[in-house]
């Protein structure tokens, strides 16, 4: 039974050869201690699991060596980490949230990470979608306050 099997196999409430296992996100610098030179793709394999965690992507335009604006408008700082920091909110007012439009779900390059893990894994392991819930996305637009 390869990976992808055991997890269908699971899915379908069915008894596997063993409990699948996989991580839904690891930092960078956690894998490149363990094994340097290595993206989350490659530390998949070498970490013989059986599914793998995917993120949509999503542009980043660098303002200085540690902050970032986001495709949406947000402002992100590094925190040592892959988790970047929210640094300020978009949406103030009634009227902020009148103007906000969401970037296109659709684009061709949102998929760019996907792609290359269908292309190494496809039939051998589960690629499952790493998606943000909706509270953490309206939360960072507009904070846990609102007016």
């Amino acid at each position: 039974m390869n990976s992808l099997e055991r997890v269908i196999k699971v899915l379908e409430r069915k008894i596997p050869d063993r409990v699948p296992h996989f991580e839904f996100a690891v930092d960078s610098m956690f894998i490149n201690t363990i094994y340097p030179d290595s993206d989350l793709l490659d530390f998949a394999e070498k970490m013989n699991w059986d599914g793998i965690a995917i993120r949509p992507d999503i542009k980043r335009k660098k303002i200085d060596q540690d902050t970032y604006k986001d495709e949406k408008g947000l402002i992100l700082k590094k925190t040592g980490q892959d988790y970047l920091e929210l640094v300020s909110t978009l949406i103030n007012s009634k009227t902020d949230l009148k103007k906000f439009e969401f970037p296109d779900p659709y684009k061709s390059y949102r998929f760019k990470s996907l792609v290359k893990a269908i292309n190494k894994f496809k039939g051998k392991k589960a690629i499952i979608a790493f998606l943000r819930d909706g509270w953490s996305e309206v939360r960072d637009l507009h904070g846990f306050s609102f007016i």
